[in-house]
């Protein structure tokens, strides 16, 4: 059984840290590729690019959008209710396929 420990020493600046470069980073997107990034539904993925459409999480499903957004519908719930038991947090610590799937996919 893995045990998740809370860390006693997390820096006060760690949503500063995490967040640090995103207003750069967005900066000179325009609301289109915001869309792309963010949300962006199954048929659009497939249309625009070809590609392999939402990512489906086994246990889980597919995910709402292709974009961050998908992914963040259900880590929401994962942070609020501390849900480590989650078909997606059991999914992450299988590998690194989403990751694969989120740089392949910004690539196209």
């Amino acid at each position: 059984m893995t045990k998740t420990i809370l860390q006693d020493d997390i820096k006060e600046d760690l949503d500063a840290t995490i967040i640090a470069g995103c207003t750069e980073a967005f900066a000179d997107l325009n609301r289109v590729e915001l869309n792309v990034i963010l949300y962006r539904s199954d048929g659009e993925e497939k249309d625009a690019t070809g590609g392999d459409g939402v990512y489906d999480v086994p246990g889980l499903g597919p995910l709402p959008y292709c974009g961050f957004e998908g992914w963040m519908s259900h880590l929401r719930h994962i942070m609020e209710h501390n849900d480590l038991g989650h078909p997606l947090c059991a999914h992450l610590r299988q590998g690194p396929w989403p990751m694969h799937y989120i740089v392949s996919r910004l690539e196209r």
